[in-house]
């Protein structure tokens, strides 16, 4: 490529927060291939089809950012909630032509109108700047310093233009950051067990070998028994559980609504007084289906959602039947979720003309929910239809008792929201403007993913986000935070940036592209503060220093896994936890701490071709190293008792006591991590059929039970109510 277009390209690139070269794990720069710069800055909304363009399209641009006068949302921090400091100026930031009279007017959330009016003499911090040739001025707008926390809307009118806008006003750091000391576990609930004595009254509704949202409550219960604070799951998201079937949660087809499949069918309450249904469950060839079900190691998504949807269905039918549709429960719920009607209508689209939206029919296809698929509509559609919306109904009941059952047990769940969603799911077809075309979520290469990874997701456009106020990420903050006394962010590096792959090219061909780290993290706080919820960022792997500073300055608690802060260093074997991180020994994505310490890991990612026999050696031989330093680390502290280095579970116990006296906000402990269970849920980049469904080996009597479970979490209470003493 001749030097003036790759020097134009690359400032075209700068104009539109598209990233030239990255910094990869192996601390090397990597240069952006022309082809992927191309097709990204297209995606961003670049005019232009080959290098030649880039000129042109950095004008066009420019004149484009020249006409901006106000952003399209303003973030204006207020101080944190108890600060006694005075609040700090407000003031909104604008470019104006020097001549015009300017007008602002502001429309508090909670009612009330803000106005100024005057020129740009009477700008704060004003400029002359030059953008597109035009001389303007560069200044901000004063307002009273009194603004109540909230989205306000903002109108700057200029020479009889009128410019809208978002203010966000809200505390700098986000809710209640973990003041420290407290723990709890963590398990899939898909991968929850009981044997048949149970359920409620005896054997109980058939299972159908997945847990569900009543063993969560229950194992919350427990959990607060024994001093905890937490219970973490994997995300519980609405999902494609027939055709496709998509197993991975990060893959959810809404991250607005949640999956039927967690419903507990004990607690319906209208399941005593529906025949139909009750006739069902007391079937003899449902119960032995799912008998069958229960009896396996991994739960079989597809036939425990089908056997399960039976059973909903006909309890939908009773509920309508007995006048439910017009019941004020579930017109509160109608009117507190206006979308759920929607995505009841998409579902119900998609079991007629299949699941990829894309190939449905018009008007259908371009968002136009027909006459068929509405909630009043007769036959199968509309039955499809009304069933969806008893299933979004009866989850959202069931979550807010969980989340309230758990409350009354000094027991906060702790949700996780993913990145993305599925491209053939309801976000991407009723919000498809606001995600990019052409391009995927992924991640560069690093030491475990050598080609880099595409995650096959379509990525939120940042200034299509920005233009529509940041609406769907702050519904899909809402929608998690209305239970959740925690929040985990995947990949906060996502606030800052994302790395974007070319639809159909290698990973390593990709870019990354700048998001609104301010507008984010000022909906996540504003969010955050309203709910009375806490936020965990998934910070793992290489992550460039400014994404930390920024979630410290944000109040965003750090994760913290063992697996990745030990080394074959005495003196330095294990690196102290960040005060108020959220840490833990694994996650699910990694080997579980058996297999990590005994190095079993190796060994399968010598068989998955990850390693060659000389590295798999080698790195059997490093974790021995590991092994030896991190025992003598935890004798010397006090935590535990280097005799024999190999001893998983004397390990296991010596580093749970040593997370504990950290200054972690949170210990989070992996239940199968007690019993050293062998298998991880989830083994990134293989075709596993146990990847996210396998079941816990232990039923939750048996774990409640269990002294080797039992025991370290009343050890790991003790120590950290030890290190509350000290304070």
């Amino acid at each position: 490529m001749p030097h003036r277009e790759h020097a134009a390209l690359r400032e075209l690139a700068r104009l539109y927060g598209v990233h030239t070269s990255y910094v990869g794990a192996d601390e090397a720069r990597h240069p952006a291939t022309p082809d992927g710069l191309l097709t990204v800055l297209r995606a961003l909304g670049a005019p232009l089809a080959r290098p030649a363009d880039a000129r042109a399209a950095a004008r066009a641009r420019q004149a484009e950012l020249a006409r901006r006068v106000v952003e399209p949302v303003v973030v204006s921090w207020s101080r944190p909630t108890g600060e006694r400091r005075r609040r700090g100026a407000v003031s909104v930031p604008v470019r104006v032509p020097g001549e015009a009279p300017i007008r602002l007017t502001l429309e508090l959330e909670a009612g009330g109108v803000r106005t100024w009016q005057g020129t740009a003499g009477d700008l704060r911090r004003a400029r002359a700047v030059q953008l597109d040739g035009r001389e303007l001025v560069a200044g901000r707008i004063p307002l009273p310093t009194n603004l109540p926390d909230g989205y306000h809307g903002l109108r700057v009118e200029v020479g009889g233009a009128r410019h809208e806008a978002l203010m966000v006003r809200v505390p700098r750091r986000v809710f209640g950051a973990h003041a420290g000391h407290d723990w709890g576990v963590f398990a899939p609930v898909y991968a929850l067990r009981r044997d048949g004595a149970e359920g409620r009254g005896g054997a109980g509704a058939p299972r159908f070998g997945v847990g569900h949202v009543g063993d969560l409550a229950d194992l919350a219960a427990w959990i607060g028994g024994l001093g905890g604070g937490v219970v973490a799951t994997l995300p519980l998201l609405a999902a494609f559980l027939d055709e496709p079937l998509v197993a991975s949660p990060y893959s959810p087809v809404s991250r607005l609504f949640w999956n039927e499949l967690y419903v507990d069918l004990e607690r319906v309450p209208a399941l005593d007084g529906c025949r139909a249904a009750r006739a069902l469950l007391e079937d003899d060839e449902l119960r032995r289906a799912s008998a069958a079900l229960e009896a396996g190691d991994v739960v079989d998504l597809r036939a425990a959602a089908r056997a399960k949807r039976r059973v909903l269905e006909r309890l939908a039918v009773c509920f309508y039947d007995a006048g439910g549709a017009d019941s004020d429960a579930l017109r509160r719920y109608r009117a507190a979720r206006p979308r759920v009607e929607d995505y009841a209508s998409f579902r119900a689209a998609g079991e007629t003309h299949g699941a990829d939206w894309q190939t449905w029919p018009a008007p259908l296809r371009d968002g136009a929910v027909t006459e068929r698929f509405r909630l009043d509509a007769p036959g199968p559609a509309g039955d499809a239809a009304r069933y969806h919306l008893y299933a979004q109904w009866v989850m959202e009941r069931q979550m807010a008792a969980a989340a309230a059952g758990a409350r009354a047990h000094g027991v906060g769940l702790f949700l996780d929201l993913p990145l993305g969603v599925h491209g053939s799911g309801y976000d991407a077809w009723r919000e498809r403007a606001l995600f990019a075309e052409g391009v995927t979520g992924g991640a560069p290469p690093d030491p475990f993913f050598e080609r880099g990874q595409d995650w096959g997701f379509r990525p939120l456009h940042p200034e299509r986000s920005r233009r529509a106020g940041h609406r769907y990420t702050i519904a899909c903050l809402r929608h998690h935070m209305r239970h959740a006394a925690m929040l985990r962010v995947d990949h906060v590096m996502g606030l800052h940036r994302l790395f974007w792959v070319p639809s159909g090219a290698d990973a390593r061909d990709g870019v990354y592209v700048d998001y609104p780290a301010d507008e984010l993290y000022a909906v996540l706080s504003l969010e955050s503060h309203r709910a009375g919820v806490a936020v965990v960022g998934e910070d793992l792997g290489t992550v460039p220093r400014r994404v930390r500073t920024g979630m410290a300055e944000r109040g965003v608690h750090r994760s913290y896994v063992v697996q990745f802060e030990v080394r074959a260093d005495a003196e330095r074997a294990i690196t102290p936890v960040p005060a108020g991180a959220v840490a833990s020994l694994d996650t699910h994505d990694t080997a579980t701490f058996a297999s990590f310490w005994e190095a079993r890991d190796v060994a399968a990612r010598r068989e998955a071709g990850e390693l060659d026999a000389a590295q798999a050696e080698g790195e059997k031989v490093r974790r021995a190293e590991v092994r030896r330093a991190v025992a003598l680390h935890l004798a010397r502290h006090g935590f535990g008792n280097p005799s024999d280095p190999d001893d998983a579970s004397a390990a296991l116990c010596g580093l749970l006591r040593c997370l504990g006296d950290s200054p972690a906000g949170l210990v989070l402990v992996a239940l199968e991590d007690l019993w050293l269970e062998p298998e991880s849920q989830n083994r990134p980049g293989r075709d596993d059929p146990a990847n996210w469904r396998r079941r816990l080996r232990r039923t939750l009597a048996m774990i409640m039970e269990a002294e080797d479970v039992v025991g370290p979490l009343k050890e790991l209470d003790r120590v950290r109510h030890a290190g509350e003493e000290r304070e």
